[in-house]
């Protein structure tokens, strides 16, 4: 018996990269695997070449820890629609969507 995905239609699923896009993208398709979510973003300062499914939001280089935790306290907010937001990195992810 196969269980069915999660359903988290009211969380949006974010990854903050500015390096590696491939990475990200690896990192959201394992999730958008484990759950079905509102909307999934890339946040970047650059466009990539990635599915529709991923709405790219470009944002201003983020060059320091300090800088990314500045961007994750006072920007986050204003870049996703959901009720609740995921925020994903390349190497963290939904591993056990089933649990």
């Amino acid at each position: 018996m196969s269980k069915q995905k999660p359903d988290l239609r009211n969380v949006s699923l974010v990854c903050v990269k500015t390096r590696y896009p491939e990475l990200a993208r690896f990192a959201i398709e394992r999730c958008r695997a484990a759950a079905s979510f509102k909307e999934c973003l890339l946040l970047s300062p650059h466009t990539h070449a990635l599915p529709d499914y991923i709405r790219q939001v470009r944002i201003a280089p983020i060059d320091s820890v300090a800088a990314y935790s500045a961007f994750m306290v006072r920007e986050l907010g204003h870049h996703f629609s959901g009720e609740h937001v995921l925020v994903i990195q390349w190497d963290s992810f939904i591993l056990r969507g089933d649990l």
